[in-house]
């Protein structure tokens, strides 16, 4: 990403800083030099700056794929269709033997998640 920094010409023209400085530091710079000494902002002095960014093609492209990425997210629901049904099917054919000691390992698993969270640090 690049950020290249449009001084006002008032400021530029009186306090030119280094091609190293940029951005905040330039304003803090040119600030501290108009106001005497004391750092404040260009703002605060009553002069505005403004900024151009231009982002790498890289950049916006994972941008673009991002907004995508969310998009998608968005419309889609959290309930996995296909996976209900297949379930619901074989419940009405009898075929579904759910497995008892995972149920159970789950049931505990989630019962001591939910107390740590209450108390993540219990006394011994």
């Amino acid at each position: 990403m690049e950020i290249t920094r449009n001084q006002p010409q008032s400021v530029a023209t009186k306090h030119k800083t280094s091609k190293s400085t940029t951005g905040t530091t330039a304003a803090t710079t040119a600030a501290t030099s108009l106001s005497g000494g004391t750092a404040h902002s260009l703002s605060d002095l009553g002069v505005s700056a403004s900024y151009d960014v231009a982002l790498s093609p890289k950049a916006a492209h994972l941008q673009k794929q991002k907004a995508k990425a969310y998009e998608v997210a968005q419309n889609t629901s959290p309930i996995r269709e296909d996976k209900v049904q297949a379930l619901k099917e074989k419940i009405t054919a009898g075929e579904y033997t759910p497995d008892a000691t995972k149920i159970a390992d789950g049931i505990v698993r989630e019962a001591v998640r939910d107390q740590l969270a209450r108390e993540p640090y219990p006394a011994l």
